[in-house]
């Protein structure tokens, strides 16, 4: 009896270091998928490689101007025709990531000669010429209604699409601090853009596909959700928000919530997180994923 009462503890003891084993492999393995982002900094290489051919100067142009842009102008623009078929998620993410753009930044580290770059954000293809939306958040910094962040005038801000091809920005069109976008137009030189056609309105319950640069690591990051509320306000229509399940984060604002069809019904804006309480222990309930419906954009053009 005492012989198998060992065995026992033994096959116990033997199944548990196993466990354990298992256990610290699995989250090692964890930590090494983590660390390999391969198409990030395959991507960053062909950015930067691209600064020893332009002039850093080219891409501060538009701040000289960015000053006089006036709020909330209508402007007009040619769009795209909307689809009416419905696509696979697949299909939708290779055809619409091509209309999603990155907004980055050249930096100078000051410990070498080489200029470096960080995505700072999410912005969106409007037109094949090069008409382009963002949130007006994203722009705020360089001097877009109000005075400009001086360590971002230390920057030299920049477009690049998936394929890694850098373009200027020629100058912001128009705006709304309020509404949380900005058009603006970027040279797209002889590269035919792909843009992304508006929508309609989305209700309650559809279905949204979201495509950002979470952290600004996470390239071209694809999310599935719900809209899961429409806010309404009447003295201000430009206030109004929907709601989304769909996953993003930092370095997501900016980027396009689309149906079905692949039509933009909204842009990434916000993130609101939903505690037990005001005070310690403070426990994470949920995330309001705010977004700036597409009724928004289209007050601004016509």
């Amino acid at each position: 009896m005492f012989y198998d009462q060992l065995l026992t503890v033994k096959c116990v003891a033997i199944l548990f270091l196993s466990a354990v084993s298992c256990s610290v492999h699995a989250q090692v393995n964890e930590r090494e998928v983590f660390n390999i982002s391969s198409d990030y900094d395959l991507l960053i290489k062909k950015i930067e490689k691209q600064t020893l051919h332009t002039e850093m100067t080219e891409f501060d142009m538009f701040l000289s101007d960015i000053s006089k842009v006036r709020a909330e102008e209508r402007i007009s623009v040619k769009l795209p025709d909307s689809p009416q078929e419905e696509l696979s998620a697949q299909e939708l993410y290779k055809l619409r990531s091509r209309g999603v753009l990155m907004v980055g930044s050249f930096y100078d580290c000051g410990k070498c000669d080489n200029m470096h770059t960080a995505i700072n954000a999410t912005a969106i293809v409007l037109t094949e010429d090069g008409l382009c939306l963002t949130n007006y958040h994203v722009f705020a910094s360089t001097g877009l209604g109000g005075a400009a962040d001086t360590t971002m005038l230390k920057k030299h801000v920049y477009i690049s699409d998936i394929d890694g091809n850098i373009f200027p920005i020629q100058e912001v069109l128009t705006y709304s601090e309020t509404g949380d976008v900005a058009i603006f137009k970027i040279n797209p030189k002889n590269i035919r853009l792909s843009p992304i056609p508006l929508g309609e309105d989305a209700m309650v319950a559809s279905t949204v596909h979201a495509i950002s640069h979470p952290k600004g690591k996470e390239l071209y990051y694809y999310s599935k959700g719900t809209v899961a509320r429409n806010s309404t306000d009447a003295k201000n229509p430009l206030r109004e928000r929907m709601y989304v399940s769909c996953e993003y984060a930092v370095g997501s604002s900016g980027g396009p919530i689309l149906d079905n069809n692949g039509n933009l019904v909204g842009i990434v804006s916000t993130t609101r997180p939903l505690y037990t309480s005001a005070k310690e222990p403070m426990h994470l309930q949920m995330i309001l994923r705010g977004i700036v419906p597409v009724k928004t954009i289209k007050a601004l053009i016509y």
